[in-house]
């Protein structure tokens, strides 16, 4: 029997894109041997100089201009903004897409960024290739620019994103709510003590985890400097993520004595320094929350994208497992209430995050995918 055909299709701006379709193609080939899974970068197909702007105009305006990718990410949530977008996928994408897809050609389609959700659909409908098509939401927002009337599944984090798409939608798609899918390792144990010796820390002082994403983004020089002002033995681990610049200017930094500091670049073992960590200090991407909430490990989130990631941020602060800081300058104060007055809300947040997190998110759309490829 002929081998069924999966094609995951991200976008590389966001790395949270990225990991989420390495989860699902590592869960897929571990329970279908079946199914042969490949990966596509949508940045890949368009045009080099397009997909550098694109790219480039993106990181400018979330780094340097916030106030204006809030009003973009505003502008386009209130208007139908596919048809746009599509006019502007025939001109330049056109031909490539359907190239794409009819050399390639999977039976589904899985989209895990909303730039392909939104535009390879139409660009299907039109080329008259029928091929299944699911879109999973990586964050817990909702926004327009991931919807199409052609896609036929979507996989959502929250039951409000699944009342919201049946408000947006003309036609009746399946909607699952199954949490956002992580690797396994953020469900499997490790031993602390291995973890904690292997970069030379003291298990008895209090471990805190900075994060700035896969592209090292937000306050993150200013976090580390407002934690130097705590006048208490603490101990600092930094991911400068791939910002080599960022790292080198956080590693000349002068810290205090009682102070242990770690910078590090790009990790693949987040999973292990969550682990030993008291306290994570980020934005609130979708997946770091969801894998920050599967380790069991409260947030102080600051600086968050806006739009996804301030909808993110209320939506776990509300939830009790995250804390929201809108000004750095109340940074400090969190982290002392959290580690030192008061240890016991540091603990609810940790109970909280064991009672909302959905670790089986990865396994449930999987086995979904599989099933809807064998009824094919």
């Amino acid at each position: 029997m002929e081998k069924k055909k999966l094609m995951i299709m991200t976008a590389s701006i966001g790395f949270g894109h990225d990991k989420a379709a390495e989860a699902m193609k590592a869960k897929v080939e571990e329970k279908d041997s079946d199914i042969e899974v490949e990966i596509i970068d949508f940045m890949d197909i368009l045009q080099p100089d397009m997909s550098k702007l694109i790219k480039k105009t993106y990181l400018k305006m979330i780094h340097t201009l916030p106030s204006w990718y809030s009003l973009l990410y505003s502008a386009t949530q209130n208007i139908k903004s596919q048809n746009s977008a599509i006019d502007l996928a025939n001109y330049h994408i056109n031909k490539r897409v359907v190239e794409l897809l009819r050399e390639s050609k999977p039976d589904m389609i899985l989209f895990v960024n909303p730039m392909p959700s939104n535009i390879v659909p139409s660009l299907l409908k039109k080329g008259k290739i029928k091929i299944k098509k699911a879109t999973l939401i990586t964050d817990y927002a909702m926004h327009k620019g991931w919807l199409n009337d052609e896609i036929d599944c979507y996989f959502v984090g929250r039951e409000e994103l699944k009342e919201k798409i049946i408000e947006a939608s003309t036609k009746k798609p399946e909607i699952h709510v199954t949490g956002i899918p992580i690797e396994d390792k953020f469900m499997m144990e490790v031993s602390q003590k291995e973890i904690v010796g292997k970069y030379g820390l003291d298990i008895e002082i209090p471990i805190i985890l900075v994060m700035g994403g896969g592209l090292g983004l937000g306050s993150i020089r200013e976090t580390i400097t407002t934690i130097d002002e705590i006048e208490s033995p603490m101990q600092t681990i930094v991911l400068a993520g791939r910002n080599e610049k960022l790292r080198g200017k956080l590693q000349a930094i002068k810290f205090r004595d009682d102070h242990v500091v770690r910078i590090l670049g790009f990790c693949d073992n987040v999973h292990e320094l969550m682990t030993i960590s008291n306290i994570l200090i980020s934005k609130s991407g979708g997946l770091t929350m969801t894998e920050a909430t599967c380790k069991k490990l409260p947030v102080l989130i600051i600086n968050p994208i806006p739009g996804q990631e301030l909808i993110n941020a209320k939506y776990f602060d509300g939830l009790g497992t995250a804390s929201y800081i809108k000004n750095i300058k109340d940074l400090k104060m969190a982290i002392i209430n959290l580690i030192f007055v008061n240890p016991k809300r540091r603990e609810k947040m940790a109970k909280m995050c064991e009672k909302v997190m959905k670790p089986d998110a990865a396994n449930k759309i999987s086995q979904i995918i599989i099933n809807q490829l064998k009824e094919q």
